[in-house]
């Protein structure tokens, strides 16, 4: 796997912006990365099966990111943030910390912030995997109710073997609804 940082640049809107190239057997996806309260690494297409590939690339390099929908309309993307990029492989802590690196030395970012994120990533101070949020609550008989929601099939699954692994039983101790039509 390559990874490397390129075209560091200053938005309209004044963010930190630069191209972020991963690569894997000869296949590659640039992606955008922006500084400004944390560092958020996005790619986002028409084209669904890029969007696919650039989330597989993702995961490839260590970081559990989904690929979602924008609203109702025909366009897809991936993101992810400061603490997901941190748990990733070390080429791609790499190539983020250098591209923070040249945004400070350049005065582009507050430093006390950068040298936040940077020892984040040289010092991988974060879970290896990013965990799935649950929300909790009670049912109107006072039994405890934890949810689970994603529109990716592929990660509810995950969930419900994780489950599986625990001792649940589905049907007794969890149910599944897997979304119709992705």
């Amino acid at each position: 796997m390559e990874v490397r940082p390129d075209n560091i640049r200053l938005t309209e809107s004044g963010r930190v912006a630069a191209d972020l190239i991963i690569s894997e057997v000869g296949v590659a996806v640039k992606y955008n990365v922006y500084l400004s309260d944390r560092i958020e690494l996005e790619f986002q297409s028409t084209d669904r099966s890029r969007v696919e590939l650039a989330a597989l690339l993702l995961k490839l390099a260590g970081v559990d990111a989904e690929m979602k929908k924008v609203g109702g309309r025909d366009k897809w993307y991936v993101r992810a943030y400061t603490d997901m990029l941190a748990a990733g492989r070390e080429e791609l802590k790499r190539a983020i910390a250098l591209i923070v690196k040249k945004a400070m030395k350049n005065g582009r970012i507050d430093a006390g912030k950068a040298e936040g994120w940077l020892e984040k990533l040289e010092e991988g101070r974060v879970l290896k995997e990013v965990l799935p949020k649950y929300e909790m609550g009670l049912s109107g008989s006072g039994a405890l109710v934890v949810r689970f929601g994603s529109t990716d099939p592929d990660s509810i699954e995950r969930r419900a073997h994780r489950l599986r692994e625990m001792g649940l039983v589905e049907g007794v101790h969890f149910s599944i609804k897997i979304p119709e039509g992705g």
